[in-house]
């Protein structure tokens, strides 16, 4: 997997993500979850807290944070992750 290219990021845990979006939705109700590879780790209450946890644990990435209770289509994205700025370094 090219992890570089803009499709290749978070493909694995996309994947994961959306094969398991029902089971995932019933153990996680409306909660932010953290997922690394094909595996939760951590749900939260907010995105804040999720992304604060992923980043403690994963330092600038990747990981995927995402709420269940979202449409399909609706992941998210931090553009300065994504182009692989640290978020330290962002005021």
């Amino acid at each position: 997997m090219n992890t570089t290219t803009r499709e290749g990021l978070l493909a694995e845990e996309k994947r994961y993500l959306f094969a398991n979006i029902v089971a995932l939705r019933e153990t996680y109700p409306d909660r932010f979850l953290v997922i690394k590879g094909s595996k939760v780790h951590g749900d939260f209450a907010n995105c804040d807290e999720a992304v604060d946890f992923g980043i403690a644990s994963f330092g600038k990435g990747p990981f995927l944070v995402r709420s269940v209770s979202e449409p399909r289509g609706a992941v998210l994205s931090i553009p300065s992750l994504m182009a692989g700025i640290p978020l330290t370094a962002i005021e």
